[in-house]
């Protein structure tokens, strides 16, 4: 059939048009950490990729290390996390930018076996160009085409699958053989449920072609050919051939993951034999109105808006014609998600990735049964551009809003977990299930007490007694769990926490080890970590650190860290409250709260010096009441002579509250002579005010040349 060449070039304008909204939306936010859209679910695959790519860990006991030791709970096959780590390496990207571009080249790829599956079933170009332009205008797939999630992975690998064995079985083609196999493998091992979707289409195809086969009429010229009975042998040996090793792998690579997760006190109630009932549900499940209510309303604002159901129904009835059967399938396959699989799809929105592209491909049908009907040109192309345009204010209405969020993940708690703790250190948490956006952000391991269980002695002796010999210095306890006193004394004396927590964020209370009470103290006064509230007596403790001197040379190696921008490392330092690294602006800058001193013991002789600091803009932009921006702070370099004599080399205070000049990075350039045994101190001080509130004061790094 040859297609108008104005049907032909108005079904590529929308593609190409669709194709770039796709891409501009999949690119927004693309360099921040923040994980939008089921952040519990991104988190644990997240957690995942980092400490595979940290440990350099690529073993199939996979560390997911949220739930204790042993540290690997593995649900799905890592082939995307390691996909995501072997990006980062090769390519030096992040690991969240490499986790997106994994998750959008399977996404792109998955639109080439819709290609070639509606070539399958006759679809002419203009009307593949169609599907493809619904499913790259689908809100949904803007959103989590690019997500930290393995969904798009299996998507690609179960179309792949699909298109493989309908080409194996129909041309009898070892080539197609072997597509089928390697994508079924990788759909069963990455995402069984999302393989078992599409193993609905290829068992009514198998079911076809061997009927088709077995009712066959034998010509004459067939007289002395193999019988009818041969002929389907050697058919169902191909769908053997075609299906037996992704089954035999996914059976496999269940039963070595329900071993591994055997091991770990936690890890036993996510064997496949535990889930399953929370898998299928039951038929009282499917009844549900609430169930049903749930999916329409991801159905009416993630995947299609209303005008465009309304249109997909009324084009199906009335124009469908011949191509009424497809939309039925596509649609009946989409359906079959949530039929199959209700608490997952009712529960996690993000489980529509793996069949929303078979609603996609009816209404796409449907639009290009639209194209073959003999309303005038410009009501049928007014359809089309509808239902697209319904699709772009559907996504910028309810996802947008969310993916253009700017921000790098986390919390207040987080990044002061990150600074005061080892990277080899364990967090303990209660009340939060196992839900990983704490230690992740943490970028520490954890031992998350699940829902409930926190009442369950049995249990928790045995995760608390599997963490003997790690180093867990901080327990969180968050919501009803801060009532079970119980809980609390054993994890106080298996670990030794403090009686009282140090400070509180939201709803968790925070408790520390006596050894590293100070260092939490000084850390929380002196740097922003929002929401974070030190309780009273720890802020009163911490005044009086003030005179308290660290030799730098004892620190381990994690802590003197937090100096790898000067050079040389300062000797001693001291605090008031404390010193320690922060993220801003792109750069690692050390927190330097007023009074800080750091003392350097450079080389005798001319010597140049350089510098980088300033003020954080929080401390005077923005200030909510009844509090008051910053007085300022003042920054010294002072030669301290081997007689005890001093010299101030350096002076200079800033005020940007009340100042333009003194806001954002400052720098000092000066050359200093330094005699034998001569140190030279860094120095932060309150203003002629006396005033310390908000001397969010920092140095980016000290050079001594």
């Amino acid at each position: 059939m040859i297609e108008a060449p104005s049907k032909s070039r108005g079904a590529l304008w929308l593609f190409c048009a669709a194709l770039a909204l796709n891409a501009w939306g999949i690119s927004i936010g693309w360099n921040n950490a923040f994980l939008p859209g089921n952040e519990f679910r991104q988190t644990q695959t997240a957690i995942t990729a980092l400490f595979i790519q940290r440990e350099a860990n690529f073993s199939l006991a996979y560390p997911t290390p949220v739930l204790g030791k042993p540290w690997s709970v593995p649900n799905e096959f890592p082939l995307y996390q390691w996909s995501v780590v072997g990006v980062a390496r090769v390519t030096g990207l992040t690991l969240t930018q490499s986790a997106r571009t994994v998750s959008c080249a399977c996404f792109y790829l998955a639109l080439g076996a819709v290609w070639l599956l509606l070539a399958r079933i006759g679809a002419t170009g203009p009307r593949r160009l169609v599907v493809l332009t619904m499913v790259l205008s689908c809100p949904l797939y803007v959103f989590y085409a690019r997500a930290f999630l393995i969904e798009t992975m299996a998507l690609m690998f179960s179309l792949w699958f699909l298109v493989g064995l309908v080409n194996a079985l129909e041309r009898r083609s070892v080539g197609w053989l072997a597509v089928a196999n390697l994508a079924g493998a990788g759909a069963g091992l990455v995402k069984v449920t999302t393989f078992i979707i599409y193993l609905i289409p290829a068992g009514v195809f198998c079911a076809c072609w061997l009927w088709r086969i077995a009712a066959a009429p034998r010509s004459r010229a067939d007289a002395e050919a193999p019988d009818s009975a041969g002929a389907f042998a050697r058919a169902l040996g191909w769908i053997f051939m075609g299906t037996a090793l992704p089954f035999a792998l996914t059976l496999w690579w269940v039963r070595l993951a329900d071993s591994i997760k055997a091991l770990n006190a936690s890890g036993q109630q996510f064997v496949s034999a535990a889930v399953n009932s929370y898998f299928f549900g039951d038929w009282e499940m499917r009844r549900s109105p609430e169930l049903w209510r749930t999916f329409a309303h991801t159905l009416l604002t993630q995947l299609t808006a209303p005008v465009t159901l309304v249109l997909f129904l009324v084009i199906t009835a009335v124009w469908g014609g011949r191509w009424r059967k497809w939309i039925f399938a596509s649609a009946g396959v989409f359906a079959a998600g949530p039929l199959v699989f209700p608490l997952l799809y009712s529960w996690h929105e993000y489980y529509f990735t793996a069949n929303g592209v078979c609603l996609m491909i009816a209404v796409g049908l449907a639009l290009g049964a639209l194209l073959d009907s003999r309303l005038p040109r410009w009501t049928v192309w007014l359809a089309v551009i509808a239902v697209q345009v319904s699709q772009v204010v559907t996504y910028f209405h309810v996802l947008y809003p969310h993916q253009s969020l700017k921000a790098d993940g986390g919390s207040g708690l987080t990044r002061l977990i990150r600074d005061v703790t080892g990277p080899d250190d364990v967090l303990i948490i209660a009340g939060d299930d196992w839900a990983p956006m704490i230690p992740y952000y943490s970028q520490r391991r954890a031992l998350m007490v699940r829902r409930n269980m926190d009442h369950v002695s049995l249990y928790l002796t045995a995760a608390f007694d599997a963490l003997k010999g790690e180093h867990a210095p901080i327990l969180l306890v968050r919501g009803e769990v801060r009532a079970n006193s119980a809980f609390k004394e054993t994890a106080r004396k298996y670990f030794g926490y403090e009686a009282t927590p140090i400070a509180t964020w939201e709803d968790v209370e925070v408790f520390v080890q006596p050894g590293l009470r100070d260092r939490f103290s000084r850390q929380t006064h002196a740097t922003p970590y929002g929401g974070v509230k030190l309780d009273e007596k720890a802020a009163s403790a911490a005044d009086t650190l003030e005179s308290v001197e660290t030799v730098t040379s004892a620190l381990p190696p994690e802590r003197r860290s937090m100096f790898e921008n000067f050079a040389p490392a300062p000797v001693r330092f001291s605090s008031r409250f404390a010193i320690g690294l922060m993220e801003y602006d792109g750069r690692r800058i050390l927190m330097a709260h007023p009074t800080s001193r750091l003392v350097f013991a450079p080389e005798p002789g001319t010597r140049q010096i350089t510098a980088g600091y300033g003020i954080l803009p929080g401390a005077y932009e923005n200030v909510p009441a009844p509090e008051n921006p910053t007085k300022g702070v003042e920054f010294a370099i002072t030669c301290v002579r081997r007689d005890g004599s001093s010299k101030v080399v350096f002076r200079r205070w800033l005020d940007p509250a009340m100042r333009a000049a003194d806001r954002g990075l400052q720098t000092l350039n000066l050359t200093v002579l330094v005699d034998p045994h001569d140190e030279l101190v860094a120095s932060t001080a309150p203003g002629p005010s006396g005033s310390i509130n908000r001397g969010w004061a920092y140095w980016t790094g000290i050079e001594i040349r």
